[in-house]
């Protein structure tokens, strides 16, 4: 399994609220009730409710959509993936 979906960034990329599983790196990428929604693996009730939420709130697909696409654009760009690397490297090395 991926770590980290690429599935995600690209729906954060089109604007789009994701609705995801608590498992591999999703949790570290959707931050919950902000840019989608995290639920614990296999809740079927909890997925159900989330996406039953979104379609029928334009309001909040777009406020969730829009929160996701920021956070891509702040914290996910290759600059910041290098700073990010740069400093762990430089922690373990010191």
């Amino acid at each position: 399994s991926e770590g980290c979906p690429n599935v995600i960034l690209e729906y954060m990329a089109c604007h789009k609220p994701v609705v995801a599983s608590d498992v591999g790196g999703c949790a570290e990428l959707v931050v919950d009730g902000e840019t989608g929604f995290i639920v614990p693996d296999a809740a079927v009730e909890q997925f159900t409710d989330c996406f039953r939420k979104l379609l029928q709130d334009a309001s909040l697909r777009t406020t969730l959509g829009r929160a996701g696409k920021a956070r891509l654009d702040n914290e996910f760009t290759t600059a910041k993936l290098v700073e990010k690397t740069e400093a762990l490297f430089t922690e373990l090395l010191a």
